[in-house]
């Protein structure tokens, strides 16, 4: 059975700080900090290692970074979506490579009264 991805991020490339990595704006604030280890796939490059991840950006290391200026842009599927939902105001749907809708997250605003 084949699984078509149902959620991704999208990052830009912010720098290429060496000949073999590149800084992505996709740190913590972009996608859950949890599991321990890889937290998401870059699915055009599934053989990047992860070296650093902050609350802005993540720093990868892979052979093809010179494919890639600031402001290329990847799409990258979270290991764990739940937490990941949360840090987004919105979902954008996309059917068929074209936007469809647009969903507010709810469980961003979320409050507990006392």
């Amino acid at each position: 059975m084949c699984f078509r991805w149902a959620a991704l991020l999208l990052t830009r490339v912010v720098s290429r700080p060496a000949p073999n990595r590149m800084c992505l704006d996709l740190g913590y604030k972009a996608v859950a900090s949890d599991p321990k280890g890889d937290r998401l796939l870059l699915l055009d490059l599934p053989n990047a290692k992860f070296v650093l991840q902050n609350e802005e950006h993540l720093l990868v290391e892979t052979e093809e970074a010179s494919r890639y200026q600031p402001g290329d842009e990847l799409l990258a599927c979270p290991t764990h979506i739940c937490p990941t939902c949360a840090l987004h105001k919105e979902a954008y749907v996309v059917e068929s490579g074209r936007l469809t809708a647009r969903w507010a997250v709810v469980a961003r605003d979320r409050w507990l009264e006392v």
